[in-house]
């Protein structure tokens, strides 16, 4: 083993804010659903899984009432939990499967198979591979072939599914009027509001048999609102954190609807400006992402800073 610096992607803090209105006579209780998403003029279906779920919560709306909530990045997908509750993709719980023994355990028991490949049975007491630790798998150049074909086989079980419609996703008396993003202030960075700023920072790692390279990319932002009293198993409990995590462990997911709903499946919207016009309960922003190289997190490194923006422009989508 060898202990490696590696350079990896983080942010200046910030949070956003959802002004959502409620014109009906009863509160309603909603769930909030934040994704990450590419800025584009190309038809929603041949980017819609590009989009990554950023954030999902709950709150209560009075009826009558408009509200402002703020939810910070802390509190979302953009930190990651201290430990792994995954169950698993496609599963790594029984109650997953309709047919364990035909289906088998086929995400998991990959990311096995593959990180003992060397050694499949021990006698050699070769080190298993990245793959094995939801910590190093990224880091083993057959993680992306394995997820991409892990992906085919959902993909090609969504083809046969309705996709969804205006009417599916509207939502009574719910109108979500703005929404905006505001990053921490920096020196030299003015504006704050719908902007992010990220940055490299260096960590040290100790590595066993394993590539390092680091991977940069630009995404835009997009957020849709539903009826928690319906989608949620159990809507009354308090939910631990944010829910966009794979599950929880010996525990159903909380969210009666797919992961990455809306664009789990087809939709018949042509982009998401049809979408956000067709769903009142839906919104959008244009934010920035600016790279600050030379800034390493610190007030020190403040002075340093060499701006760099994408040449796309990110957008803040509710839906």
């Amino acid at each position: 083993a060898v202990v490696s610096t590696q350079s990896t992607g983080n942010h200046v803090p910030f949070h956003y804010k959802l002004k959502v209105r409620n014109a009906g006579n009863l509160g309603a209780l909603l769930v909030f659903r934040v994704f990450l998403t590419p800025d584009t003029e190309q038809p929603l279906e041949q980017w819609r899984n590009m989009f990554v779920e950023m954030d999902k919560f709950v709150e209560y709306v009075p009826a009558g009432m408009e509200i402002e909530m703020s939810r910070s990045d802390m509190e979302s997908s953009c930190y990651p939990p201290s430990h792994s509750n995954s169950p698993g993709y496609p599963g790594g719980k029984d109650q997953f499967y309709l047919n364990k023994k035909l289906y088998g355990n086929v995400h998991n028991e990959g990311h096995t198979v593959l990180a003992t490949i060397n050694d499949p049975d021990g006698r050699y007491k070769v080190d298993i591979g990245p793959m094995a630790s939801p910590e190093t798998a990224t880091r083993d150049p057959c993680f992306y072939r394995w997820h991409k074909f892990v992906d085919a086989i959902f993909e090609a079980h969504r083809e046969n599914l309705e996709p969804h419609s205006a009417e599916d996703l509207k939502l009574d008396h719910i109108t979500v009027q703005s929404i905006r993003t505001l990053s921490d202030p920096l020196e030299g960075y003015p504006e704050s509001s719908n902007q992010f700023y990220t940055y490299m920072e260096d960590e040290q790692y100790r590595v066993y048999n394993t590539v390092l390279s680091t991977v940069q990319k630009t995404v835009l932002n997009h957020v849709l609102a539903n009826n928690w009293s319906e989608d949620g198993v159990n809507p009354h409990e308090a939910l631990p954190g944010s829910v966009s995590y794979c599950g929880k462990t010996a525990a159903d997911y909380p969210d009666r609807r797919p992961m990455g709903f809306p664009f789990d499946r087809r939709t018949t919207f042509e982009d998401l400006e049809g979408l956000v016009k067709s769903v009142p309960n839906s919104a959008s922003v244009p934010v920035r992402i600016t790279f600050l190289e030379g800034y390493n997190g610190t007030k020190s490194g403040e002075t340093e800073h060499k701006r760099r923006t994408s040449e796309e422009e990110p957008s803040f989508v509710v839906v």
